[in-house]
């Protein structure tokens, strides 16, 4: 797979990621401009990102009429992103209906996808999506150069060499991962506005 059909590839998964983390069997509801939800500042960093987000009907927000902006993403919404976009279906998988999530989970546990034990219902972390990009896209990961201080993580190195991720800046001048911080819902938002900018 070439870099550029490589990148090209990602964007579509990280902006079906987004659109199945923000409107799964979790949340549900109308979709709504931006401006309608109570509480997202127009002002914030997020606004913009979450107003286009939400224009494209790519996320919804609450039956109340709000985003919950801090909320995060779980590792299960995350995993039904990623096998969606890779045109898996786990539909059946396990023959269990309830929680939603259990065929996803079970069959990327299975897979190698996500690790044995993935707590579903848990914050999806920075670290445990870019896993979860790099195995459901076969990534090789054995020859990028560690491109953060703060992680050795072979994913984000991959990630990083693809002009994917970036890094978070600190006050000390440095670039981070950030591996283990959790995604909130506007971030992710701010996420996908920047891939579909770049792509």
């Amino acid at each position: 797979m070439t870099s550029r059909t490589f990148r090209k590839n990602l964007s579509l998964l990280l902006a079906a990621l987004l659109f199945v983390s923000l409107s799964s069997g979790v949340l549900s509801g109308r979709a709504l401009a931006a401006s309608s939800f109570k509480d997202v500042p127009s002002g914030s960093y997020y606004s913009k990102a979450v107003s286009e987000m939400s224009s494209a009907g790519l996320v919804t927000g609450y039956k109340d009429g709000t985003f919950r902006p801090a909320n995060y993403v779980t590792s299960a919404e995350a995993l039904a992103l990623v096998c969606s976009v890779g045109g898996i279906n786990c539909k059946g998988y396990t023959k269990v209906t309830a929680p939603w999530y259990t065929d996803v989970v079970t069959w990327s546990e299975v897979h190698g996808i996500a690790p044995t034990a993935t707590v579903p219902g848990s914050a999806a972390t920075r670290e445990q999506i870019c896993d979860y990009i790099a195995a459901a896209y076969k990534l090789d990961t054995s020859s990028a150069a560690n491109a953060f201080p703060d992680t050795t993580s072979k994913s984000a190195n991959a990630l990083y060499a693809e002009g994917i991720i970036s890094g978070i800046p600190t006050s000390d001048g440095k670039v981070i991962f950030g591996g283990s911080q959790k995604v909130k819902r506007c971030d992710v938002c701010v996420m996908l506005m920047q891939l579909r900018d770049k792509a």
